[in-house]
């Protein structure tokens, strides 16, 4: 959201928060993790748009077209951007999982991702 918008003021958003305000959201994240959130009340939220890509919601959002739904650190809030994240309450987490094929030849770049995304996803249980 924007950092001037008065939602901005709260820790965190709870589902009567949302009730009345133009949403943009992943479709699969509406149809999913939303849905799973709240329940059958995901069908009174007014999701005006769905996107890919969480820059491009961020740009809508900037331009006073509706409130984000999507992962924090996604979209840069610092002080320039203008914007800020807030957690849903009750807190909604979902797993993310990285897949490819078992024999790709990577580009030297993605090769670089994937080390790195390992390296820091070691150390963690259950993943």
């Amino acid at each position: 959201m924007k950092k001037e918008d008065p939602l901005s003021r709260k820790k965190s958003i709870c589902f009567a928060d949302l009730a009345d305000l133009d949403l943009i959201c992943s479709e699969q994240g509406m149809k999913f993790d939303i849905a799973r959130w709240c329940g059958e009340k995901a069908d009174t939220l007014n999701l005006t748009g769905t996107l890919n890509l969480s820059y491009n919601g961020s740009v809508f959002v900037k331009a006073g077209l509706g409130y984000m739904l999507t992962f924090d650190k996604l979209v840069n809030t610092d002080s320039e951007s203008g914007l800020c994240f807030r957690p849903l309450e009750p807190v909604l987490e979902t797993k993310m999982y990285v897949i490819w094929k078992k024999y790709q030849v990577f580009t030297p770049i993605a090769e670089l991702l994937l080390n790195e995304l390992k390296e820091q996803l070691s150390g963690r249980t259950g993943e």
